[in-house]
């Protein structure tokens, strides 16, 4: 499906302990969706067992997990002609389109001092590419998508404590409930 021109496939990503999903279904907005693996990654006020997930006081620290996987994510431009880059934007560009040159792994360095100063150097990079991926940028802004995504957790979480809401997600778990009685 295309998004300001450009096709937008179905992209999963595995981050250890969860599963990233970006895709445009048929309505044509993209979807972002954060997939927990293990209960760890929710930290440490986390919801205890299935049903506790339906229960306002568990929404906001769920939402800033989804917003800080969100933060995370490296955007690029496919279509970008590098040849239009100065040639140390052209370097950057086409490396950090590979995601294994983000990864910085401690194994490939003979001392912690050789992985620390790579590792600064890929941060200072990272922000580098950020803003080069900015200024390329044809679609919607990526900080006017976050401000979306912000603006629709603050709306899901003020629903949250309204009484329909409430008497829909009993509802839902009675009905679930059921099926297992």
């Amino acid at each position: 499906m295309p998004v300001d021109g450009v096709l937008m496939p179905y992209v999963q990503v595995e981050c250890g302990q969860h599963i990233l999903k970006l895709y445009v279904p048929a309505v044509g907005h993209l979807r972002f969706e954060l997939k927990v693996r293990t209960m760890q990654f929710l930290g440490k006020d986390r919801p205890r067992v299935l049903a506790d997930l339906v229960l306002p006081q568990f929404a906001p620290s769920l939402a800033q997990k989804l917003m800080k996987a969100f933060e995370k994510i490296l955007w690029t431009l496919p279509e970008l002609d590098a040849h239009q880059l100065s040639e140390e934007e052209k370097k950057l560009y086409l490396e950090g389109r590979v995601a294994q040159y983000w990864l910085v792994s401690r194994k490939r360095f003979d001392g912690e001092a050789d992985f620390k100063r790579v590792e600064k150097q890929r941060h200072r990079e990272k922000l580098r590419f950020r803003a080069l991926v900015d200024r390329y940028w044809t679609g919607e802004p990526l900080a006017e998508l976050k401000k979306q995504l912000e603006a629709n957790l603050a709306d899901y979480l003020d629903q949250m404590h309204r009484e329909p809401y409430q008497q829909q997600l009993t509802d839902c778990w009675q009905r679930w409930a059921s099926l297992f009685h």
